[in-house]
């Protein structure tokens, strides 16, 4: 595995909610630094690196103080938009 990243041109990482939020909802910060600092290192590299994330219910879940997933799908839809926007703003401060 490790020789094929060596020879790899693009990678991508897929990234779910549950490497993103800790089992008590909160964010799990120092998971995505170390992503960051992972992935900023391989693009120093030279490779390509492309980032699939989900976890935007979640994100938004701890951003509004839910305690449990909303059941609807307009619901849901809100908490996620409001979750990808706080996802994003995470991001963007970590991969400089």
């Amino acid at each position: 595995m490790r020789e094929q990243l060596h020879q790899a041109k693009r990678i991508v990482i897929k990234i779910g909610t549950t490497s993103l939020i800790y089992p008590n909802g909160n964010i799990n910060l120092a998971g995505i630094d170390e992503l960051a600092f992972t992935l900023t290192d391989l693009r120093n590299r030279g490779k390509e690196i492309i980032l699939v994330s989900s976890g935007a219910i979640g994100v938004g879940m701890n951003k509004l103080n839910y305690d449990h997933r909303p059941a609807s799908i307009p619901e849901q839809q809100a908490v996620a938009a409001v979750g990808q926007a706080e996802l994003m703003s995470i991001y963007g401060q970590r991969f400089i």
